[in-house]
């Protein structure tokens, strides 16, 4: 870690009773630092916006955030940014002081080296075994609460392969571990529809403005059969093409193009 720091003062320590330690009590956002600029900043403080709507936290002063962590971003050349707000600390039981605070947590990690390797050379892709409840309340919120993913995850390790597509318990595509999924039959680009489980990423969402015709699906694992081209994205990665789907070989060429296109719509 680079940097560490709570409603704006540098930390090295998080208080014990914290509510986000003790019960997940908070959400996220991570986003890329690209030559010392934050992208999709203002994405990033919109999804916190509605995150903290949807938990019913608190007020955040907004501005201040958002000027505080494009100062920071600043003096990186590239890196990771990660905010944190939760609901404050907190005596124990599930029940919140009304009268505290959300606390904002702002983090700098390094970049993810392999990222790049894997941008350039495509990834193996499979299914997993586990499958993603239903939580319609909670849907597209990056919440503390993410046990599913460290299952998943877990599940990754043994697989032997870079990533895994997720379905719902009625084995619809949500999304793959830790990014969204896009894929091309030739003709149409499609992603999964995100209404009752899983994370509307930032960069899902770019993409989607930058592919107007991408089609909104709800759709299972078989009907990837048809697929030439995939991708998997978030705001860390950006954009990775996928190599190999479940054995197949798939054509990395359009996505590379797409890669180009976000490059420079990310860096404007």
């Amino acid at each position: 870690m680079r940097f560490s720091s709570l409603n704006f003062q540098e930390i090295s320590h998080v208080d014990m009773q914290e509510r986000g330690f003790s019960y997940g009590d908070g959400h996220f956002t991570t986003a890329n630092i690209f030559k010392g600029k934050i992208q999709f900043l203002g994405a990033h403080l919109e999804r916190l916006q509605q995150g903290n709507k949807a938990l019913f936290l608190g007020e955040v002063d907004w501005q201040k955030l958002a000027s505080y962590v494009a100062d920071l971003a600043v003096s990186y050349s590239d890196g990771v940014l990660k905010i944190v707000i939760t609901a404050g600390s907190g005596g124990r039981g599930y029940a919140r002081n009304e009268n505290v605070q959300p606390n904002v947590y702002v983090f700098v990690f390094d970049p993810v080296d392999h990222y790049v390797e894997w941008q350039r050379e495509g990834i193996s892709v499979e299914v997993a075994s586990f499958q993603l409840s239903d939580n319609p309340a909670l849907v597209g919120i990056k919440h503390l609460n993410r046990l599913e993913q460290v299952l998943i995850r877990r599940e990754l390790d043994t697989r032997g392969v870079h990533e895994l597509l997720v379905t719902d318990l009625q084995g619809h595509i949500v999304e793959a571990s830790c990014s969204n999924v896009f894929w091309f039959d030739g003709k149409q680009w499609y992603t999964p529809s995100i209404s009752c489980a899983g994370i509307a990423g930032i960069v899902r969402n770019e993409l989607i403005k930058l592919l107007p015709d991408v089609k909104l699906v709800k759709s299972f694992i078989d009907e990837l059969s048809g697929a030439q081209s995939m991708l998997v994205c978030n705001s860390v990665m950006r954009i990775v093409p996928v190599a190999t789907f479940k054995g197949k070989s798939l054509d990395m060429a359009p996505v590379q193009d797409i890669i180009n296109r976000f490059e420079l719509h990310a860096n404007q």
